[in-house]
């Protein structure tokens, strides 16, 4: 077992564990209605009002975006890591992505149109803006339209990315546990010591030293 591919994976468990309770969160805000508003203050003399729930779903729905493409982003590799993109990683992602697509009864063309959907979300509104798809108009000289950063995913698609984490979970808890009981099995039954001889008493070391004498 190599450890350097076990730790990614372990990243890969934590980073998606995180996800989906980021989600499950947003989803209990919803459920529950807030409607607080409150003020903040952006800096001295500059206060903003704002819905704390909407607000609060809004960052969580974006920590779970980013959080989800680092299963699929660069990663180097370090000291106890395998690369993001090592051949062995790349085979597991791939099983991980067949059982995805088995559980949640997905096409591969579905599968992959909903990971650029999730790709395009986190690339170009959230951890960067990209200038080319903000749509910009400017109708009137001071009247300007663009889309603006941030989360713009559709409720059903929070759901479905939902599910998709929950099954990579899956997916990496049993995979994970097959490595650590097959480095379990591989540790026992390693030999703990080697063999060592008794030592003699003295009484034997006496009867080892003394002189043989055989027949004249």
């Amino acid at each position: 077992m190599r450890e350097e591919v076990t730790n990614r994976l372990i990243i890969w468990q934590t980073v998606l564990r995180n996800a989906r309770t980021y989600l499950s969160l947003a989803e209990h805000l919803e459920t529950v209605h807030i409607e607080h508003w409150t003020t903040v203050e952006l800096y001295q003399g500059c206060d903003s009002r704002i819905n704390v729930g909407l607000v609060a779903q809004q960052g969580l729905h974006e920590s779970a975006l980013v959080g989800f493409r680092q299963v699929f982003t660069t990663g180097n590799a370090g000291p106890g890591f395998a690369d993001n993109h090592a051949p062995d990683i790349q085979q597991i992602r791939a099983r991980m992505e067949q059982h995805v697509m088995s559980q949640l009864h997905l096409t591969k063309e579905d599968f992959r149109r909903l990971l650029g959907q999730f790709r395009d979300q986190r690339n170009e509104r959230i951890a960067h803006y990209d200038g080319k798809t903000a749509d910009y108009r400017q109708p009137h000289e001071f009247v300007r339209a663009m889309k603006l950063p941030g989360c713009s995913l559709l409720p059903a698609d929070i759901k479905l990315l939902g599910n998709v984490i929950s099954s990579m979970l899956q997916f990496l808890d049993r995979e994970l546990l097959e490595r650590f009981s097959a480095a379990a099995i591989s540790d026992s039954s390693r030999p703990c010591c080697d063999t060592v001889k008794p030592r003699a008493t003295g009484a034997q070391k006496q009867q080892q030293n003394a002189p043989t004498c055989g027949p004249t």
